[in-house]
């Protein structure tokens, strides 16, 4: 059987590429902020003066614990794609239809969705707060705009991702509303790539890497 290539598996390809380009000193993207900040300051650009609720504020740049917070949250994002289908399809499904030769199992142990339902609790709360890029390079400060284009982006989905579940304890009514995650499913897969393309410049062995990379996409063609 043939397989060609779905999107993600494409888009990896093509984030990997990139990624060895930006190791040969092909990437750009640094060298033009670095230029247009020394042009800033040139200029005689003032520097924004700091308020009491910066504090608050998520700046991915300067921030030492982003990175390892949404590397959690693509855990948990990673762990629901196969786990809530499973879920789902064997457990919700075959116990809402009788069958004389079927016994319905005892409840599952749902302390670990319960425990995942938390963390994406509190990561909405982080992304309404975490800073983003303007058209001039600087970062947008003022709480009050970073929850509006949450808002207006990602928050009903990842509202409605989470919260029926976490407040009917797992219900099974409202467990379907848990496959809304997958609109964060390239979020996630990009992250994988980046991680199999530092694991192909680091790994001695390239077998190793590459099996490991292997894995992966077979995981992708599952999608």
């Amino acid at each position: 059987m043939r397989y060609v290539p779905n999107y993600l598996v494409i888009r990896r390809t093509i984030m990997l590429e990139a990624g060895i380009e930006a190791v040969n000193g092909i990437n750009t993207a640094d060298e033009f902020v670095e230029d247009n900040s020394s042009r800033k300051k040139n200029t005689g650009t003032e520097v924004m003066e700091k308020k009491w609720y910066h504090n608050i504020i998520v700046n991915p740049e300067s921030s030492s614990w982003i990175g390892f917070w949404r590397g959690l949250i693509y855990v948990c994002y990673f762990y629901g794609y196969y786990r809530d289908i499973y879920y789902v399809a064997f457990h919700i499904a075959r116990n809402s239809t009788y069958n004389e030769n079927f016994q319905i199992g005892e409840p599952a142990d749902m302390s670990r969705e319960q425990l995942i339902d938390i963390l994406l609790t509190i990561n909405i709360v982080v992304q309404a707060l975490t800073s983003f890029r303007l058209p001039d390079l600087s970062w947008e400060m003022n709480p009050l705009n970073l929850a509006s284009k949450y808002a207006k982006e990602a928050f009903l989905k990842d509202a409605l991702a989470v919260l029926p579940t976490l407040m009917t304890g797992s219900s099974h009514q409202l467990y379907i509303f848990k496959l809304i995650r997958f609109n964060r499913i390239v979020d996630v897969y990009d992250a994988i790539s980046v991680i199999n393309m530092m694991m192909l410049l680091i790994f001695m062995y390239k077998s190793v890497a590459l099996k490991v990379n292997n894995i992966f996409n077979m995981l992708l063609y599952m999608f």
